[in-house]
């Protein structure tokens, strides 16, 4: 019986630490969800793959100097969803995205909107809607600290600036 249960404390303890793996890999606590930024740029790259897509874009700085800004979405099936297929973007393409920016500064984000060349609008999953009208929002515009949004899982949530813990 002693072995019986040292046997169940372990699997206890082996399953507590891979889901909190599971609960830090998906924590969206690197990215400002209190701002919705537009970025145009160019098109470099997009991979359509496990466990995140990107996209990655060629971008002119005010200096005239091309710098490649990386955006993250989600998983192919739940960004194929929304639209986001794995033939959505080519190199090339002039795109404009809206997306949640790094809290560390770097040159990437959370992609929440791609407007393509032709004027179509894929959103992404978990859009705000304070995100939800690109062409009227201005870089730097910080959404209402009381607007309403869909989590991952479709759960609809108040305050975007204090998301939900995952799973709830």
């Amino acid at each position: 019986m002693e072995r019986k249960s040292r046997l169940v404390l372990l699997l206890g303890i082996s399953a507590a630490i891979a889901s909190s793996s599971a609960f830090a890999h998906h924590s969206f606590a690197m990215f400002d969800q209190t701002q919705c930024l537009k970025l145009t740029g160019t098109v470099r790259a997009y991979e359509f793959h496990y466990p995140h897509t990107w996209l990655w874009l060629a971008v002119e700085d005010s200096n005239h100097k091309m710098t490649i800004w990386g955006m993250q979405g989600a998983s192919p099936p739940m960004m194929a969803q929304q639209g986001f297929t794995e033939d959505a973007f080519k190199v090339g393409d002039k795109i404009t995205v809206v997306y949640n920016p790094l809290k560390d500064g770097r040159k990437g984000g959370s992609l929440q909107q791609a407007i393509l060349g032709n004027g179509q609008v894929l959103k992404g999953v978990g859009d705000y809607q304070s995100c939800d009208k690109p062409n009227g929002a201005s870089d730097k515009t910080a959404p209402s600290k009381t607007a309403t949004y869909s989590d991952i899982f479709g759960n609809s949530r108040v305050n975007p600036a204090t998301p939900p813990a995952p799973h709830q």
